[in-house]
């Protein structure tokens, strides 16, 4: 899987042993690191390059990992109290904070936080006080779950020097030895909670020195016996992998709702990868064939392959401005029905499967791409649209609704069925038996639903309520595949109609959706998707010229998005996953050193959090330590606390003027998000207004007194005053689409979007008190239409423009094949039963 790495006989080089049990998320498995000699071994290991040194991945039990552990995890457990003192300083563990110049326990001196890895860097330290501590020995017990390089240790060890107040140069606390590792000087001192002295740390330092060190001096191993204990774990990986196999892992989704969760790691094939990005499979009936656009810098167009990584060949001309998409074969395998955009018009095309000339049938609904599905028998398309769709006077709410094609027609006729007038349904696809229609119904909370080809009541199938990225019948209609969220990831499931039992397919290396299920074989492909994001800072002086100079923001080799700069134009908070783990980090505008994360915390990836007019606190929803919810946050101390919203999910929050009033986006349990204002002078908090829709995102506009918020499926903006009486539309999206919403930003004169105009991408504007009311101080900042943006942040004091911007350094297509799922799931069944 990865180039071969060439290494002297007699290198040393480290194994990572982690944990693969299917019931566990990534996030969440042990792991550690055990040191071997010599060339790789041949087996299970996986290679994977790391910093300066080859890296293994073997499976092995989660017993085993914790005796490998236990010597030293016994000599920090169980601790005699939650503070100590090191030399002059005391450390309070609940507060991960180390106050400086402290000689009595209740002195008030300067007080520093430190992050979770740097206080676990600390207290091996302390576990081993006086002696020598290797490197590899902190980054086995601290960071135990990834694969982080040397660096991480050199960032702890200069937080912990710059919190006591110490220097590599005075290593009155921390001593550097060179090429061995980390030894704490200062004295140690436990603080009991009933004694008014410390009590000095005898057993720990005691304990070390009666016992061998494995950190200060460590003998090194034999080749005969690391190679034999190499094979030793890879005979267990390979026995606790088939005992995980033999029986599956399932888990409930949500309480009251009984979604028994199987996971499954079938083999698939990226079949097509070349360096332009590869979108939308459609698989002909058989499974033999495969079509999807390749999209380069301008002009996407069709493609077409056998199922095999083979080299395709062109379906539809590349023309620059034009582009086809969204193709869908038919189910008698003899034509591919697609769509055309070009800047003014999107229509629906057919040709044949085999190419050659194409007609017109129709057109696109709402004048943009969507996907697109074929009935059964062949003699229709099935879509989702707005209510305005078809016929604007005829709207009804601000949802979208299904319809359907008759292709000797060619216009789209809505389909009959009961839905709230603010639903968003989307992604139809009708069963191959012909007698159902499945698609997800609403956005940031969706799930899928079902209802009789004709029309009718829909069924809901999930209770997930979470992001879909595309759906698809299995060939004997009694199964949807879909792409959902999953810890982070996007990920292939599949859900039984009649038991509702989910199996969520494990694939590596990438995030996979808008999955395409053969007609008749039962074959799957989809797309994948590994991207990464930078922060991007424009500068509105360079106007138009503002993208091609753009600077790249808190680099990193990670991802970087949703940025949030603070009122007072000096803070500034974005997700990042830039420590293996995705958080939030903080940094001074003016001091980059100043970069940290809030540890405790981990985003909901959706949108960035929202500051209050002091600069002092953020909202954000994520998942945290009372679990997931809105969470309030001090960033500058690393406080983090979850806020009691009943009543709702919430997906997004924004402070009110008023402190004793809160506006959340949140849905009841349907999916639908609406607008809520809550008092929280009282408990439980309580609902005193509320606008219901689609609401996409909202902020206050202190400026105008009133709370302006975006629709999901329209590209209108709105505006209530304070109290969110008397809503209305008060602008309009000339561009949607492409992230926009997200760069929705409150400042002192008004409130700014990124939107576009035909003569400009990104158009940075204020948003009208009225409709109609000309615009000034509007600024073109030039922009390309193929990125797409994971949010943006206007800073009106230094006048500049944080975007968050996705690239995409791999869009490849992969193929699960019928026989691989059918293996997987024959043998799940024999071993349910």
């Amino acid at each position: 899987m990865f180039p071969a790495k060439s290494q002297a006989p007699d290198s040393a080089v480290r194994m990572r042993c982690a944990v693969s049990t299917s019931a566990q998320p990534a996030s969440k498995r042990r792991a550690t690191w055990i040191r071997r000699v010599g060339p790789r071994a041949n087996g299970v290991i996986q290679r994977s390059i790391g910093a300066g040194s080859d890296e293994f991945r073997l499976s092995l039990p989660f017993p085993i990992l914790s005796s490998m552990l236990k010597s030293h995890q016994n000599l920090l457990s169980p601790r005699p109290s939650d503070r100590l003192r090191i030399g002059d300083c005391v450390v309070d563990l609940s507060l991960r904070e180390i106050v400086r110049d402290a000689p009595g326990l209740d002195a008030g001196g300067e007080s520093i936080r430190i992050t979770v890895k740097a206080q676990g860097v600390l207290m091996a330290l302390v576990a081993h006080a006086g002696k020598v501590v290797g490197r590899e020995a902190l980054l086995e017990w601290v960071w135990p779950d990834t694969m982080p390089n040397d660096d991480v240790v050199t960032q702890a060890v200069t937080l912990l020097r710059k919190a006591f107040g110490d220097s590599r140069d005075q290593n009155a606390y921390i001593e550097t030895i060179a090429k061995h590792g980390y030894r704490l000087v200062a004295p140690v001192e436990w603080i009991l909670p009933e004694q008014t002295t410390p009590l000095t740390e005898q057993s720990t330092v005691a304990r070390s020195a009666t016992e061998p060190s494995a950190v200060q001096a460590r003998r090194r191993p034999s080749r005969r016996s690391i190679i034999a204990w190499t094979a030793t774990f890879a005979g267990l990986g390979a026995i606790v992998a088939a005992l995980w196999l033999s029986r599956p892992v399932s888990v409930e989704i949500s309480p009251g709702n009984h979604h028994e969760r199987t996971v499954l790691e079938p083999a698939y094939v990226r079949i097509a990868s070349s360096p332009e990005p590869e979108y939308g499979p459609t698989l002909s009936p058989d499974g033999s064939m495969l079509a999807y656009v390749r999209y380069p810098s301008d002009g996407a167009s069709l493609y077409l392959q056998t199922a095999t990584a083979l080299p395709p060949t062109a379906l539809t001309e590349r023309q620059p401005g034009r582009d086809d998409l969204m193709p869908a074969w038919s189910p008698n395998g003899h034509e591919i029905a697609f769509q055309r955009r070009t800047a003014t018009h999107c229509t629906i095309m057919l040709m044949a499967a085999t190419g050659g000339s194409e007609r017109e049938i129709g057109e696109c609904l709402d004048g943009e791409a969507h996907q697109i599905a074929w009935y059964p028998d062949g003699q229709a398309l099935i879509a989702a649209g707005s209510t305005a769709a078809v016929a604007p006077e005829a709207q009804t709410g601000h949802g979208a609704v299904l319809y359907r094609m008759a292709i000797a027609e060619g216009r789209w006729r809505p389909i009959p069925y009961t839905r709230a007038a603010h639903d968003i349904d989307e992604a139809p696809a009708v069963s191959p038996d012909g007698r159902w229609i499945a698609f997800h119904r609403n956005a940031a909370l969706g799930d899928l639903w079902r209802m009789p080809v004709g029309g009718g009541a829909p069924q809901r199938l999930t209770h997930l309520e979470t992001n879909i990225y595309g759906l698809a019948w299995t060939a004997d209609s009694k199964a949807v595949v879909f792409s959902r969220m999953v810890d982070g990831e996007k990920r292939l499931s599949r859900v039984d109609i009649d038991s509702g039992h989910i199996v969520d397919f494990a694939l590596n290396d990438g995030g996979f959706e808008y999955p395409s299920v053969a007609f008749n074989s039962g074959a799957i492909a989809f797309q994948i998707e590994e991207e990464d994001s930078r922060l991007q800072r424009l500068s509105l002086q360079d106007g138009p010229q503002a993208h091609a100079r753009w600077q790249t923001a808190y680099d990193t080799s990670r991802s970087n998005r949703l940025p949030s700069v603070a009122p007072d134009g000096e803070q500034i908070v974005f997700a990042s996953d830039r420590s293996a783990e995705e958080r939030l980090w903080w940094a001074v505008r003016a001091q980059p050193d100043s970069l940290r994360p809030i540890e405790g915390f981990t985003p909901a990836p959706r949108f960035a959090p929202v500051w209050d007019a002091a600069s002092r606190r953020l909202l954000a929803v994520g998942e945290g330590a009372q679990g997931t919810g809105l969470y309030e946050i001090d960033p500058q101390h690393g406080r983090v606390a979850r806020l009691p919203v009943p009543e709702i999910e919430p997906t997004y929050a924004i402070y009110h003027p008023d402190p004793r009033r809160l506006l959340v986006i949140g849905s009841h349990g349907d999916g639908l998000l609406g607008l809520f204002l809550f008092d929280r002078s009282v408990n439980p908090w309580r609902v005193v207004a509320s606008v219901e829709g689609d609401i996409g995102v909202a902020t206050v506009d202190r400026a105008n007194a009133r709370v302006v918020y975006v629709l999901r499926t329209k590209p209108e903006i709105w505006a209530a005053d304070l109290a969110l009486a008397h809503p209305h539309q008060v602008d309009a999206l000339e561009k949607r689409g492409r992230g926009r919403l997200k760069t929705l930003t409150a400042a002192a004169d008004g409130v700014w979007l990124l939107d576009g105009r035909p003569d400009c991408v990104w158009h940075l504007r204020r948003v009208a008190r009225t409709l109609g009311e000309p615009l000034p101080g509007a600024q073109c900042l030039g922009g390309n239409p193929n990125i797409p943006l994971e949010g943006g942040s206007y800073d009106p004091k230094h006048r500049e423009l944080y975007l968050g911007i996705r690239d995409y350094p791999v869009h490849d297509i992969g193929l699960l094949s019928p026989q691989a799922l059918k293996d997987k799931i024959e043998y799940l069944k024999t071993s349910r039963n």
